[in-house]
């Protein structure tokens, strides 16, 4: 089997087919060919739905949500510093309220434990009641224990340990 043939003018002839018999057959080919008017154009994009915001625009928003949040917090610490300076002033203000009672409650303590001296100490000859410890004129705030050695343990320790409304 050859493809094609040689017609007598010599050219070539494409197309046609030489069967075993030796005969032509001839084969029309059809070419598939577009519609009228062409094919329809291709969707290749993606074609997916807009779902919420861009990049840009959430980063901006981002940014003002930052902004925002950074105001407040100075706000709230201006705020916070103006309470902490009036807190200050009332407590600097109290303070010689709360030394004067503090001073009150040691003097009246101090009396108590020099009449319950002179109480103790009425048979020993050459005793002075209030005589000073301290090898000075100037005055020295006693200590808890200076204080309460002649109260009851109780009295000491709610001292020592207990709550005090001032603080």
């Amino acid at each position: 089997m050859s493809f094609g043939h040689v017609t007598a003018s010599g050219s070539r002839q494409v197309g046609h087919w030489r069967c075993a018999a030796g005969k032509m057959a001839a084969s029309k080919v059809k070419q598939d060919m577009p519609p009228p008017g062409g094919y329809g154009s291709v969707d290749y994009k993606r074609n997916l739905p807009h779902r919420g915001f861009s990049g840009y625009t959430m980063f901006a928003m981002g940014i003002g949500v930052m902004m925002f949040g950074l105001w407040s917090i100075g706000k709230w610490n201006r705020e916070r510093r103006r309470l902490y300076i009036e807190e200050l002033e009332s407590r600097i203000a109290l303070m010689p309220l709360i030394q004067a009672e503090d001073d009150r409650r040691v003097i009246r303590t101090l009396r108590k434990n020099l009449e319950e001296e002179a109480i103790i100490m009425k048979d020993v000859p050459g005793w002075k009641v209030g005589e000073s410890v301290f090898h000075t004129a100037r005055w020295v705030p006693p200590i808890l224990d200076e204080l309460y050695n002649l109260r009851s343990e109780e009295d000491f320790d709610n001292e020592k340990h207990g709550f005090r409304w001032y603080v």
